[in-house]
C-alpha cells in the first residue's frame, strides 16, 4: 500500500472512532493496518498474533 492511501485509510477509521495500528506496539505499515473499534482493538491485536498471523 502506498504512503498516501495508509495515511488517508488510517484517518479516515480514526474519525470514524476506530483505534489504528500495526503488530502490538507498532505503528501501522504498508504490510498491516489494523482498525477497530476501542473495545475490541486490544482482543483483536492478541487474537491475530495468536493466530500467527503476522508470520510467513
Amino acid at each position: 500500500m502506498k504512503g498516501g492511501a495508509l495515511a488517508a485509510g488510517d484517518l479516515i477509521a480514526r474519525e470514524a472512532g476506530a483505534l489504528t495500528g500495526g503488530r502490538a506496539g507498532e505503528r501501522p505499515s504498508g504490510e498491516l493496518l489494523l482498525a477497530a473499534p476501542r473495545g475490541l482493538f486490544g482482543t483483536l491485536q492478541e487474537f491475530l498474533e495468536r493466530a500467527g498471523a503476522w508470520h510467513d
